[in-house]
């Protein structure tokens, strides 16, 4: 499958880029732009030179792709950007693309006195009415776009990010990997997603949406308090899990099965390691089931945590979380953050791979199968996968495993 990205060269382009050759071949990602120079950084894949403003040679840019990543001009003049975009639809009509992925904006609509969104609207608009397989993927304003409204709030009072949208903001790298992995990934025809940024739900909210779960017969539930977005020091009216299992369980009585996390090599704000048994321990006290562990490498940090759990009386199943290895840059980004250690015999081993794909997977595949059969064997009640999108590594792990 041959993928194409517009505006390859801007931040969110390159971004998008970057996260896709970690999921395809090079040599299947096309990118756009206006200023190839830009793109040299990245090896193998295909440049073509496509300007908007120029729209008759959009469709000789756009020839022999099947998924088209379109990214929104910055030519906000009144009606230029929506005529831009229109142009590249009919382009991509011409050239025979199948499948068009929008960026847009949420909230979008008609609206003469905000170009912003009226383009946003009108663009949703001539896709869908195109002909061509769509899917829009509705974002909030990027974190770095706050500092240019400060006078606007400042002057006001209030701010929003999107007018009749909620006051939040997403990661621009963030939107890169999700707009790489509706390219790179089968289905997503139709659907709009919306990415509209850290946003508390209420207890009424919450409520709802668990009416809405009950009333279409859903009884499983993953309850997670979630990461804070940074800057926030504290969570809505429900800050920490537990009180979500608790409301869950107040709410709906015993309809749902209810599943929590837990942190073998503890949890990054945990203080001490009994504060993390505790801490978990709460969530079982609330109402919990089961749970599933962060992914870890180190199968001793697993079966220590639940020697130490069963000490503290928790008797559930804990079944360990697992992350297949195929980008280890990604990986150790995911790390850093989450606390989960990289043993120090990996992180030199795969750093010595340096950017050989198909050796951090053979390696990775071989780490991960060995340790989830050495979990199963010692009783593990199953294995949890983080797939990150990326089933194949899974299917392979499993097949191995003979599962």
């Amino acid at each position: 499958m041959t993928i194409g990205i517009t505006g390859a060269s801007g931040q969110l382009g390159m971004g998008l880029v970057r996260h896709t050759l970690a999921r395809v071949p090079a040599s299947d990602i096309v990118a756009i732009t206006r200023n190839p120079a830009k793109l040299e950084q990245f090896s193998g894949i295909q440049t073509r030179v496509g300007d908007f403003s120029q729209p008759a040679g959009l469709a000789d840019a756009f020839r022999g792709i099947e998924r088209l990543v379109i990214i929104p001009t910055g030519d906000l003049q009144p009606g230029v950007r929506i005529r831009q975009h229109a142009d590249a639809i009919d382009a991509a009509v011409r050239a025979g693309v199948r499948h068009v992925i929008y960026i847009s904006s949420v909230s979008p609509r008609p609206d003469p006195n905000n170009v912003l969104l009226d383009s946003h609207f009108a663009t949703e608009q001539k896709l869908i009415g195109s002909g061509l397989a769509w899917t829009l993927l509705r974002m909030n304003v990027f974190t770095d776009s706050l500092l240019n409204a400060a006078k606007q709030a400042v002057a006001s009072g209030s701010y929003a990010a999107v007018p009749g949208a909620p006051a939040a903001y997403v990661v621009r790298d963030d939107i890169a990997a999700a707009a790489s992995g509706i390219l790179t990934t089968p289905g997503h025809e139709g659907i709009t997603y919306h990415a509209t940024g850290p946003v508390s739900l209420g207890p009424a909210e919450i409520a709802d949406i668990l009416a809405h779960y009950k009333d279409n017969g859903i009884r499983h539930i993953v309850a997670l308090r979630g990461d804070l977005p940074s800057g926030v020091a504290m969570a809505g009216e429900l800050r920490h899990a537990n009180e979500l299992v608790s409301f869950i369980r107040e709410t709906t009585g015993d309809w749902f099965n209810i599943e929590v996390a837990c942190y073998p090599e503890y949890h990054p704000q945990t203080r001490n390691a009994a504060d993390e048994v505790k801490n978990f321990k709460r969530k079982i006290d609330a109402g919990a089931n089961a749970a599933m562990t962060q992914y870890f490498y180190n199968a001793d940090a697993y079966f220590r945590f639940i020697d130490e759990c069963e000490a503290a009386g928790i008797s559930i199943p804990i079944v360990p979380g697992i992350m297949p290895i195929s980008n280890f840059s990604q990986l150790a980004r995911f790390s850093d953050a989450c606390g989960a250690e990289i043993p120090r015999w990996m992180r030199i081993k795969l750093e010595g791979y340096r950017d050989d794909t198909a050796s951090i997977r053979s390696f990775g595949l071989d780490v991960v199968t060995s340790l989830c059969d050495k979990l199963l064997a010692a009783g593990a009640p199953g294995l949890h996968f983080y797939t990150l999108n990326q089933a194949g590594a899974v299917s392979t792990i499993w097949q191995r495993l003979g599962l």
